[in-house]
């Protein structure tokens, strides 16, 4: 039974993949060059196994084709298609997997791996990190800042940002209708479980869109 790679900062992998297209050509990616862009924490060396995982870099850490196609302006397809052969039994099994519940792939995970809980999770958050910044089969999974990101191992306070669109406001003319927009900040405690965050998001859609989190 194979597992799956995964880091203990998945905020911090998709603040990296973000950053990719901002950076040059570097001639390794390794222990010694990460702290060079600013990943210096002895848990930001999580993220090298997850880069050659989906190929974004070799076994002996160059950068592949996929990281340089990436960092163009069909990055997000070059990353998807790494991330769907790389994860191809995931794909295989649940085709929108990058859209999938936060529990539907728990349940993968765990039933293809030897994790236990903790890691299950963080395999799951590395996924969603990755899909952040890929686009699947012509539509995009709209990138979000680092920031944006909740993970509850990093220390400090954490913030997650919604952006919510409203529809139009109905005026007495059918021609005037302006829209709102509208943003929502969450703070969430850095000793939040994953499970936790899941409930938090899953309460906000049934408040703003009226779903009842079973989807």
């Amino acid at each position: 039974m194979a597992d799956y790679p995964y880091t203990t900062v998945p905020g911090k992998l998709s603040e990296f993949l973000g950053k990719i297209q901002q950076l040059g050509i570097p001639e390794k990616v390794n222990t010694r060059w990460l702290p060079t862009v600013g990943f210096a924490s002895k848990n930001d060396r999580s993220l090298i196994p997850v880069l050659k995982y989906i190929s974004l870099i070799s076994e002996s850490g160059e950068p592949t084709e996929v990281w340089k196609e990436f960092r163009g302006a069909g990055g997000g397809r070059a990353l998807g298609r790494a991330v769907q052969a790389a994860y191809r039994e995931l794909f295989a099994t649940y085709p929108d997997a990058n859209v999938r519940t936060t529990s539907e792939l728990q349940a993968f995970f765990r039933g293809h791996s030897s994790y236990g809980a903790q890691a299950v999770s963080k395999a799951v958050a590395t996924f969603k990190a990755i899909c952040q910044h890929a686009e699947f089969d012509g539509e995009r999974t709209e990138s979000v800042a680092p920031d944006q990101i909740a993970d509850p191992v990093q220390n400090g306070s954490l913030g997650a940002a919604m952006q919510v669109p409203t529809p139009p406001m109905t005026q007495s003319s059918p021609q005037s209708r302006p829209s709102l927009h509208i943003d929502i900040q969450i703070h969430i405690s850095p000793e939040a479980s994953t499970e936790q965050i899941e409930k938090i998001f899953e309460s906000m859609g049934k408040h703003l869109y009226g779903k009842d989190g079973s989807e």
